[in-house]
């Protein structure tokens, strides 16, 4: 059996590839929440564009923060 999305976002991300872990993360529909959905996210694009998000008046790590957090909590941890 292929390994799951979640499985591979989970050995992305304790592998230290979080940019990888949140990119699959932020597609997951089922058990998160839209506000948790848009952190995954956000975080994502931080890691990507941080002088964009920064401009928008976002501070990039903090978003990348929050977005580990959600993942930690509810995706390793659910």
């Amino acid at each position: 059996m292929p390994p799951t999305k979640t499985s591979r976002a989970i050995a992305h991300y304790r592998a230290g590839r979080v940019q990888q872990a949140l990119a699959l993360a932020k597609t997951f529909r089922l058990g998160l929440t839209d506000d948790e959905r848009a952190k995954l996210a956000r975080a994502h694009e931080c890691h990507i564009r941080p002088e964009f998000y920064q401009a928008l008046g976002f501070d990039p790590t903090t978003e990348i923060a929050n977005g580990k957090a959600v993942f930690e909590e509810r995706i390793i941890r659910p």
